[in-house]
């Protein structure tokens, strides 16, 4: 569906959502799209970045984290939604697959701007586009906080140990969106003197996001290392317990073994202090490991 959104003396906006290759086609030799570029905007995983078209224009592509997307998502293309977006002269072209959010915030936006342009449009769109990572940040982090909370109580189950590997897995790739949104917003062509307070803003938004991706991304490790450790210190405790009852046990199932062997040879076996003798030897052996152990601060 092609719509115009604006057509002022400064700019012309046309955005096309879930186009057809016809669509596409017509947009293409209307606006003189190089096809290849117009074919990035099919691609659904393409990340990040921004061209020079050769003929005075830009071709920039954004992604956008999608709020909808499943709680198991964790891959580029589950997580986000993409737009291809064009620029020359005083022309803008937006294509999409879906609806996004943040593509009407940024038409209000540049409605209510005292003078549009095509820059000051990009801007906008590039800076509503980074701030839909701001949400997912702030719940991953909401989630790390409760695992914290969990492992300080030492409440931790397999469900919440799986819960925290899914939002580190997040984590890692709205961190690398951000980085390529970072490396795009450098190379935007935004050095004109009325463009610099905003391209300043839209530069320290998305360095204050992709630090924050990064400090999650590192307390999520530690959280999961701490886990990891933790599970082992408990099989470590099981392990001694354990080993504690087989060292009691072991030369007493040792002396029961050779009197239950029932030879009649066996001396021990008819005199009258031979059964009470045995439980002796084995109250003594019980007592001298437990000494040891205590000696040895095992117990």
């Amino acid at each position: 569906m092609i719509s115009e959104i604006m057509r002022t003396e400064g700019l012309v906006w046309i955005d096309m959502e879930a186009p057809t290759p016809e669509e596409l086609k017509q947009v293409s030799e209307e606006w003189g799209l190089s096809h290849h570029l117009v074919q990035d905007c099919l691609d659904p995983e393409h990340l990040p970045k921004v061209e020079d078209t050769g003929d005075g224009g830009l071709f920039v592509i954004l992604r956008a984290f999608d709020h909808d997307c499943g709680s198991d998502a964790a891959t580029i293309r589950e997580l986000t939604r993409k737009v291809a977006v064009f620029w020359r002269g005083k022309t803008l072209v937006t294509i999409h697959r879906a609806e996004l959010p943040f593509l009407k915030t940024t038409t209000d936006q540049v409605r209510l701007a005292k003078t549009a342009s095509p820059a000051k449009g990009l801007i906008l769109l590039t800076k509503n586009s980074t701030l839909t990572y701001d949400r997912a940040l702030e719940d991953a982090e909401l989630i790390l906080e409760a695992v914290d909370e969990e492992l300080h109580h030492r409440r931790t189950s397999e469900t919440g140990l799986l819960r925290l590997h899914e939002t580190r897995r997040r984590l890692f790739t709205v961190k690398r969106m951000l980085w390529h949104l970072a490396s795009v917003i450098q190379r935007l062509p935004l050095d004109e003197k009325a463009l610099k307070p905003a391209a300043q803003d839209l530069r320290e938004t998305t360095d204050g996001l992709l630090f924050f991706a990064d400090e999650l991304v590192e307390e999520a490790t530690s959280l999961l290392n701490l886990e990891l450790g933790l599970a082992a210190q408990r099989n470590n405790d099981t392990m001694r317990v354990l080993t504690i009852f087989s060292a009691f046990f072991m030369p007493l199932t040792f002396i029961v073994g050779i009197y239950g062997m029932n030879f009649a040879a066996m001396p021990e076996l008819h005199h009258p202090w031979g059964y009470p003798g045995v439980w002796l030897l084995m109250l003594a052996v019980v007592i001298a490991i437990w000494g040891w152990f205590k000696h040895k601060r095992w117990l």
